[in-house]
């Protein structure tokens, strides 16, 4: 088995590169696989490189180091999620480019701020045998860097809407004049042929829309499925409350899974990708589900998240881990602990934010 670890990254998301080398390390000795199969490809900023590059073959001796160094400028602050998605899609896709003219059987797909558990490669790799090859996309998921309140990368969508909501308007402490004014609209929109209209609609539609989910659920996720019936929902917690093992999901992120060929394969120059929404969500969807490539996530093996704390810039790791007594054991959890890379001349730093 010839395998590929795509690895993008920049300067200032380079802070846990030497955890995650060993990290990869014991993954690749736990699967079993001899560090002579496996090519590991690092894309950078042109004119730099890691201080860890040497590190990989220090611990994974007859490994096959490829660094692919391109032009691209880093994140500004004018247009922050826009420059942001154009380089990451951009590292990434030189990344499948390099893996793909290596003709791998399987590509590993990782962030650079992403910790793995040892035994994640072999479990993914097993899972994309399971009965002859039905996933073609693995994913041992990592919790989300604050956005859905922390929940962890996958569940369900669909073409129209990526990231399915986790509450619907009717299960919302909603006004009734709202959701009367939505169904209205909603109505109007399937029968107008104005042009003009159609657009105003449609943006006080959007805009309704965005009111409604500021106002609270009117229960959990369990109580909502016994008063309105099983509905699909977007993130983890609500999508597959205190589910583990392997789940078929529609969506994941790409910070760690484990991509077969024919998916590799499948995945071009990113013709259509706006900007809008992230390089994951815009792969799957055009990529992927058009092609009849199914996803499955692995909760039983979360991966840890490395993040930064916006207020005084300290690295946290969201150490992600499964709990082990009581009713709940075997549900996925996660707590916070300052991040350390224990690596040769760190300092220690008694923080406890």
């Amino acid at each position: 088995m010839k395998l590929a670890i795509t690895i993008p990254v920049t300067q200032s998301y380079a802070y846990a590169l030497h955890s995650q080398a060993r990290d990869i390390q014991a993954n690749i000795s736990y699967a079993g696989i001899d560090f002579k199969d496996v090519h590991l490809i690092l894309i950078t900023n042109k004119h730099w490189g890691p201080d860890c590059y040497d590190y990989y073959s220090e611990l994974m001796p007859g490994i096959n180091m490829h660094h692919v160094q391109i032009e691209i400028k880093d994140h500004n602050e004018k247009n922050y999620k826009e420059s942001a998605a154009h380089t990451v899609y951009t590292l990434r896709m030189y990344g499948f480019a390099k893996a793909r003219s290596l003709q791998v059987d399987f590509l590993w797909s990782l962030d650079s701020d992403v910790l793995i558990k040892a035994n994640a490669l072999k479990a993914m790799l097993w899972t994309l045998e399971f009965d002859n090859n039905w996933f073609g996309v693995a994913s041992c998921a990592y919790q989300s860097n604050g956005g859905a309140n922390n929940n962890f990368l996958f569940g369900y969508g669909n073409y129209t809407r990526h990231i399915l909501p986790d509450y619907y308007p009717e299960e919302r402490k909603v006004p009734k004049r709202y959701l009367d004014l939505k169904e209205k609209l909603e109505k109007e929109l399937k029968t107008n042929k104005n042009s003009d209209r159609f657009t105003k609609i449609f943006k006080t539609l959007h805009w309704l829309d965005k009111r409604i989910e500021k106002y609270p659920p009117i229960d959990n996720v369990f109580g909502l499925s016994a008063k309105f019936g099983y509905k699909k929902r977007g993130w983890s917690e609500n999508a597959m409350p205190g589910v583990t093992g392997i789940c078929p999901v529609d969506w994941i992120g790409l910070g760690c899974c484990v991509i077969s060929k024919k998916a590799l394969d499948l995945v071009s120059g990113g013709h259509g990708y706006g900007l809008q929404g992230t390089d994951d969500l815009f792969i799957i969807y055009n990529y992927w589900r058009p092609n009849n490539i199914r996803i499955a996530a692995i909760p039983m093996i979360p991966s840890s998240h490395v993040i930064r704390n916006k207020e005084n810039g300290q690295l946290r790791v969201l150490h992600s881990y499964l709990e082990t007594e009581g009713e709940c054991a075997g549900h996925l959890r996660t707590k916070i602990a300052p991040f350390y890379e224990f690596k040769s001349g760190e300092s220690f730093t008694n923080s406890k934010s």
